[in-house]
């Protein structure tokens, strides 16, 4: 028997169902205007703050998770074909042929992945200014 088995990246992408940029974005553009204290309340304490010197400042969240891919087992149906002859005690022959198949395993290498996302905050007077990102995680479902 053949084992399949998907990569841990195809079933997160199934998994994550409709999460998408436009939904980070959707997301990211409702706290334009939010308390400072709202966000860090929400959000957590930054991980740098960066001070821009005209009464502004941006503050960054860096997510980031690490996984691997990778490792599963599959086998692969290799097939031999046999002929030839046989001969008995009384001189005679006999032709034979045929196949057989027999299953080679194989190991996938082991990959592995980060997915990040980095958001900054503009945030001006206490309040929200803009958002950016950058990242290939920065991923939401539209609220």
């Amino acid at each position: 028997m053949i084992s399949i088995r998907l990569p841990a990246f195809i079933a997160i992408i199934i998994l994550s169902g409709c999460a998408t940029t436009a939904g980070y974005k959707k997301i990211m553009d409702s706290w334009v205007g939010s308390d400072e204290t709202q966000l860090v309340s929400r959000w957590g304490v930054p991980q740098s703050v960066y001070d821009l010197g005209n009464g502004s400042k941006v503050l960054t969240y860096d997510k980031r998770r690490q996984f691997q891919v990778g490792g599963y087992q599959t086998s692969t149906p290799v097939r031999t074909y046999h002929n030839g002859s046989v001969y008995g005690n009384n001189g005679e022959s006999a032709s034979y042929g045929g196949t057989s198949t027999t299953y080679v395993k194989s190991t996938t290498p082991v990959q592995n992945v980060e997915m990040a996302c980095i958001t900054r905050f503009t945030v001006g007077y206490g309040k929200v200014q803009s958002v950016a990102w950058e990242g290939n995680d920065c991923r939401a479902k539209a609220e």
